[in-house]
């Protein structure tokens, strides 16, 4: 582990923020910018815990919905289908060699491509649910 970790620096300068250097501000717009800098910093605090988590449960479920999206299509048997199917099989395909462990803007990056994928997947059927 590196120490100190990430959190722990965030949580080192919140406390200096609440100990040295909100006390000397005389003025509103000061003290009011120290509490937006403290909420910010729990604000990635929090994201650092739990971002990274979330974003790989948000992957599995993404792939698990394209995937059956994709089964959709191609069961159509129609060229267009198959054209959606086929756009929706790229996107699940990894776009790099995935790292043993993923940073968290790489998983950023596949969860939204995935979704991307999804909104154009789903406008698709939305457009073929008057025809079918």
């Amino acid at each position: 582990m590196i120490a100190p970790t990430a959190v722990e620096v965030l949580r080192t300068i919140e406390a200096t923020l609440v100990e040295k250097i909100e006390p000397s501000l005389s003025d509103l717009s000061g003290r009011s910018a120290c509490a937006t800098v403290r909420h910010l910093l729990r604000h990635v605090i929090e994201r650092l815990r739990q971002e990274g988590e979330l974003l790989s449960e948000d992957i599995v479920a993404l792939r698990s919905v394209l995937t059956k999206a994709r089964d959709y299509f191609v069961s159509l048997g129609t060229e267009q289908g198959a054209a959606h199917a086929a756009a929706i099989e790229s996107a699940l395909l990894p776009r790099q060699p995935t790292p043993k462990y993923a940073s968290l803007e790489v998983l950023a990056a596949e969860a939204g491509a995935l979704r991307r994928c999804l909104y154009r997947a789903l406008k698709q059927l939305q457009a073929l649910r008057e025809q079918r």
